[in-house]
């Protein structure tokens, strides 16, 4: 009986210890779960943001193809803008801050050698409503895939490099036809007036 009290010390001292382990590895695997389950929340809130970001992706192609149109009243140029929907949502094109069509005459040296020196008065263009010659067009809304097609005809005073710009202010549209600013959309192109 001697070794009772000895025993029940060690026994008591032998399940703390073992009880220590027991909670050091549970805090071990805890922590390692933790950080599991902490890096596959962040790798899924990853995968959303990517999904969300290619659902809301807008890209749109601008095109402008310029050239000289010649009538006995003078010299034209005619302009043609094309602008594809290449992205996932819809889009409005609106044109009431600025003219959207602006010509520029580029005005060379004497020696016509170098780079040009500066460009000449703007001329702007106004987009007018299919048949309808009266109404100028103050926004388009444009769905995934749309492709669609502005035209101008702009006279020029005599010849040269004209440098010809297609400016406009885009919004993405939700469901309800609200738009967010996407900011402003540009192309250029030159046309040579002989």
């Amino acid at each position: 009986m001697r070794f009772f009290p000895q025993d029940a010390d060690r026994f008591s001292k032998l399940a703390a210890g073992f009880q220590s382990l027991v909670l050091a590895f549970g805090l071990i695997i805890a922590g390692v779960l933790g950080v599991s389950v902490l890096h596959s929340w962040e790798r899924a809130r990853a995968e959303l943001e990517e999904i969300k970001r290619r659902l809301h992706h807008t890209e749109l192609d601008l095109t402008v193809d310029a050239r000289q149109e010649v009538a006995v009243s003078g010299r034209y140029i005619g302009i043609q803008v094309t602008v594809a929907n290449k992205g996932n949502n819809a889009v409005r094109l609106r044109f009431d801050q600025k003219p959207p069509i602006r010509v520029s005459q580029v005005l060379y040296d004497s020696e016509r050698d170098g780079p040009p020196n500066s460009f000449g008065p703007e001329i702007d263009a106004q987009l007018y409503a299919d048949f309808q010659p009266d109404t100028i067009v103050l926004d388009k809304d444009m769905l995934p895939t749309e492709i669609y097609r502005f035209n101008a005809m702009l006279h020029v005073r005599g010849p040269g490099v004209y440098f010809v710009l297609f400016e406009t202010a885009v919004d993405l549209l939700d469901l309800r036809g609200v738009g967010r600013s996407k900011g402003r959309w540009l192309s250029s192109t030159y046309v040579i007036v002989r």
